[in-house]
């Protein structure tokens, strides 16, 4: 079995190390091309990868292994997770970019936009959650810890996106 078990993580690792750097790059290809901006890049882009090191951040505090089913996560939660953050943007973007009371420009993007990134948010995390009732170990931390990983994504896209564009807003496309 130590044989087989070494085999599996260095496979595992080699996955983690070849796939998240690659869904990064093409989140931010998307980034760039949809938004032209470094503000439109690096805001969805910084919240995802904060609730990607504080879900493995969690995982290692609670002394959770990552198992193979694990290691697709932080690669998941990159794609689902720049979402929230994406669709707040946009929204800020093509609506109000430009304008000057950026404040009231943000208040409009939260009620035109922000209940269905909650909600779509929140479902997402009760599917993985819903796992957390299975009963293969590694499946049910998979999905407590991507639920985790979506809900962290989630409050960060709600709470630092709409701060970062208040105080330093954001250019329309050309």
């Amino acid at each position: 079995y130590s044989v087989v078990d070494e085999a599996v993580a260095r496979l595992m690792r080699q996955d983690v190390e070849r796939l998240f750097p690659l869904v990064i790059g093409v989140v931010l290809l998307f980034l760039l091309f949809s938004f032209r901006t470094l503000a439109g890049v690096l805001y969805p882009l910084l919240t995802v990868l904060m609730a990607v090191a504080w879900t493995i951040a969690a995982m290692s505090l609670l002394g959770v292994p990552v198992s193979a089913v694990g290691t697709a996560m932080p690669v998941l939660l990159v794609a689902v997770g720049s979402a929230y953050g994406i669709h707040l943007v946009h929204f800020f973007t093509h609506h109000h970019g430009g304008k000057s009371d950026r404040k009231q420009a943000m208040a409009d993007t939260l009620n035109g936009t922000g209940q269905g990134v909650i909600m779509a948010g929140l479902t997402t995390v009760a599917g993985f959650a819903s796992l957390a009732f299975n009963d293969i170990v590694p499946l049910r931390d998979f999905g407590i810890f991507t639920a985790l990983g979506v809900l962290f994504a989630l409050l960060v896209s709600l709470l630092l996106i709409p701060a970062l564009l208040t105080r330093f807003g954001i250019k329309a496309p050309a």
